[in-house]
């Protein structure tokens, strides 16, 4: 009996010291989790910022990532740039259309051809204007032009020189003459503004361009015997109006930089053509027409271009390009020897025209 009311004794004892014990730890635990307020300034306060693990997505400095967002639409190193060279083009396009030939025997003895501007390299200019808004964007405006293609040809004979086709029959000086030559003359202008992206090497283009190619060629005939000269000229001029898409990449070496770029267009050509033929030593006008239509021209560019930095302001520059256009008038192809109603009175538009050159100049930017 005693040793019962000893053992009920003690564990009264321990239950009695567990119970605040308990009720103490739960204490404590409401109040720093629920009740106290949070003390940053407190030397047991948790700085959560101890466990946040940086992500490289979104912390450049720690990876190999882009360029933060903000620092592409950041404001750009130089706000202005200005582009001034020399450009060589050479055309590539050869009219096979026979001018003259020798009576009797029809034998062709002048031809388009030969008045050929292909592979004639004439220099011109080549300006760019442009406007940088931040890292990525700009805006720019790009003329060439002041090429000048010229070429001429002659035959001579003894008074046995025709044009051919029935339209010599009903002339006084494209038969039986003793002298014919050719004269090819062409110029080109071209204007257009784009707006550009360019991120991490890759530039985006688009924007709008007209093209003006004007050309003319003249067939002089000359009777000795009747003292006589007379002139059959055609002229032709193309209004290319459009917009146009392209890409190009840019990759840099320290100072040297270098650039390759497409475009890519779709153009409504206004295609004119004049005719004046005039005879009897250029009294009397045989032809005297005028016509016009509108053509869908393409148009494809490539080029290639490096620059040199001088000074943070100051670049050299050189290049070289290729473009091709088709559905143009030409004025050799314009030159028609039938004598049927309505000859020589149309355009025709489809011929085509293929470009190339080298450009070397400076930039300059501010």
């Amino acid at each position: 009996m005693r040793h019962a009311l000893f053992s009920m004794s003690l564990l009264a004892a321990i239950c009695s010291s567990a119970i605040p014990a308990s009720a103490q730890e739960r204490s404590d635990f409401q109040q720093v989790g629920y009740s106290q307020a949070f003390d940053e300034t407190s030397d047991d306060a948790v700085d959560f910022d101890d466990f946040v693990v940086p992500d490289p997505r979104y912390d450049w400095e720690l990876s190999d990532g882009p360029a933060d967002i903000n620092e592409l639409f950041a404001p750009p190193d130089f706000e202005h740039y200005f582009q001034a060279d020399v450009l060589w083009l050479a055309r590539i396009h050869s009219a096979d259309t026979p001018v003259s030939i020798v009576l009797p025997g029809n034998q062709v003895v002048l031809t388009a051809k030969d008045a050929s501007q292909t592979d004639m390299f004439r220099p011109g200019a080549l300006l760019t204007l442009g406007r940088r808004f931040d890292q990525v964007s700009a805006v720019e405006l790009t003329f060439f032009g002041f090429n000048n293609w010229k070429n001429s040809s002659q035959v001579t004979g003894a008074a046995n020189l025709s044009i051919p086709g029935t339209l010599a029959n009903i002339t006084q000086d494209y038969i039986f003459a003793d002298r014919m030559q050719i004269d090819y003359v062409s110029s080109l202008y071209n204007v257009e503004g784009n707006y550009t992206q360019t991120i991490s090497g890759l530039q985006l283009l688009t924007g709008f361009r007209y093209i003006r190619l004007n050309e003319s060629f003249n067939l002089q005939s000359e009777v000795d015997v009747l003292d006589s000269t007379s002139n059959y000229l055609v002229r032709a001029k193309n209004n290319l109006i459009g917009g146009q898409l392209g890409v190009g990449f840019s990759s840099q070496w320290d100072r040297l930089t270098v650039d390759l770029l497409g475009k890519f267009g779709v153009f409504a050509n206004v295609a004119e053509q004049n005719t004046l033929m005039k005879d009897l030593n250029d009294t009397f006008i045989r032809r005297n027409f005028q016509d016009h239509v509108v053509a869908t021209s393409v148009l494809g560019e490539a080029g290639i271009n490096g620059s040199f930095r001088v000074f943070d302001w100051l670049f050299i520059r050189g290049g070289y390009r290729f473009i091709w256009i088709n559905n143009v008038a030409l004025a050799p192809d314009q030159l028609n020897f039938t004598d049927a109603p309505g000859s020589g009175q149309s355009v025709d538009p489809h011929g085509y025209l293929y470009l190339h050159g080298g450009n070397v100049g400076a930039e300059v930017r501010w």
